[in-house]
């Protein structure tokens, strides 16, 4: 029999055999799947509308075409792992995010931003938790998300190439994956191909992307030195060569970064990080997010006890602020402005128990859990909001999914 190539047979072990030699399981193979094509998919739809102005009736067609896949997918997910008790937590999430709503509909929310929320959280967001949630093996999550990343660095390679805009946020939020990704390859494996793929993708972030996108990966890597299974006295040895390298390479950048602009200007590269890098503001200016929470602010103390409900002053934040903004940019913010000082903080205190459950180190679950904690709880910290955002749901469901498996082990050691 002729032997197929070895990146097929591969990809063929990982999504169609089920044989002790496949690292994947009946249980998990859809649900991997449904999470790897939404964030392929996510990028690909962000690419088509921005480089390539694909607009009306075909971006329609497109949309509808790869919701019926994802839903296929998940489908299927759901219909083979029944007896393993899926149907019930599809039930159980769900019902807990109309619930969400609900309580929000009471207090007040309503109009387009509401509607809009509600039905992709109810479509695509609790699917994308509950997806996350049934995952038992976190190690073929990420061997499907490292086969994904390929496409998607094509994507978002080509959105870098041919967009018509110097400065693309959703660029750089779908690009910071992949990079991460192969971070964690070369981490791994320390083959020079994925750092010198880590290299360009940095870069395109750097020159087209957004600079909050650049603190998940301080934060990744910070995550990777203080909470890895490396020994302390190689955890020092790590926080020295990052300060000593940051300390010269700050000192390189002061020397030359009049030479460094004149150069990237030469070759038409002027993306707004890298203009605010040069200028000395890549850290002072704030895009108007201070403004953003004072109103908040003063909107929590308007409805301290109930709050204003999901999206339910998206209307008012609009019109202060008036730059399309409907939401608070920070996390905290968002759930005491939408439930008030009782629910909000009950709900705060529980997402950092949350991040403290993902960054505990665990060989195979940290492969991923250390990616998504950096990039759905920094993102959120200063940028969009979580009842939007897709990253937080994976993160949220990856999150519940640890807490089962360790209650398990637990009750097996009693």
């Amino acid at each position: 029999m002729k032997r197929l190539p070895r990146g097929v047979d591969k990809l063929n072990m990982l999504l169609l055999r089920t044989d002790k030699r496949t690292r994947i399981s009946e249980m998990d193979r859809y649900f991997c799947l449904f999470i790897c094509l939404y964030i392929v998919f996510d990028g690909f739809n962000s690419a088509l509308q921005v480089a390539f102005n694909v607009q009306g009736r075909v971006m329609t067609v497109i949309k509808l075409a790869i919701q019926a896949v994802l839903a296929g997918t998940f489908g299927l997910g759901v219909i083979k792992t029944f007896r393993k008790g899926s149907f019930g937590v599809v039930v159980f999430i769900e019902a807990g995010i109309l619930i969400a709503y609900f309580y929000s509909h009471l207090v007040g929310a309503s109009g387009h931003t509401y509607n809009t929320w509600l039905k992709n959280s109810i479509t695509l967001l609790a699917p994308l938790l509950i997806s996350a949630y049934m995952i038992g093996d976190r190690r073929s999550l990420y061997d499907m998300l490292l086969i994904s990343s390929w496409p998607l660095l094509i994507i978002s390679t080509a959105n870098y190439i041919f967009s018509k805009v110097s400065y693309d946020m959703h660029f750089s939020y779908s690009l910071i994956i992949v990079l991460l990704i192969h971070l964690t390859e070369w981490i791994r494996r320390k083959k020079v191909i994925y750092l010198l793929l880590v290299a360009a993708e940095f870069f395109m972030i750097l020159t087209h992307g957004a600079r909050g996108s650049i603190l998940c990966l301080i934060a990744y890597i910070l995550l990777k030195v203080f909470f890895s299974g490396t020994s302390q006295r190689r955890k020092i040895v790590y926080v020295m060569l990052i300060a000593v390298s940051s300390t010269i390479l700050f000192l390189l950048f002061e020397k030359y970064s009049s030479n460094i602009s004149a150069f990237l200007a030469s070759k038409g590269i002027s993306g707004r990080t890298v203009s605010l890098l040069f200028s000395g503001e890549f850290l002072s200016h704030d895009s108007e997010r201070s403004e953003i929470w004072r109103l908040t602010a003063s909107l929590i103390g308007q409805k301290p006890l109930l709050g204003w409900g999901i999206a339910g002053a998206s209307e008012t934040i609009n019109a202060a602020i008036q730059r399309g903004t409907t939401y608070p940019h920070q996390f905290f913010l968002d759930l005491l402005l939408s439930f008030g000082w009782g629910i909000g903080s009950v709900l705060s205190l529980l997402s950092i128990y949350f991040t403290g459950v993902m960054i505990k180190w665990d060989e195979n679950d940290s492969l991923v859990n250390h990616i998504f904690v950096s990039i759905a709880m920094v993102s959120l910290m200063y940028s969009s909001t979580l009842f939007t955002y897709y990253p937080f749901y994976i993160m949220l469901g990856l999150c519940l999914s640890t807490l089962r498996s360790r209650r398990y082990v637990y009750r097996r050691r009693w």
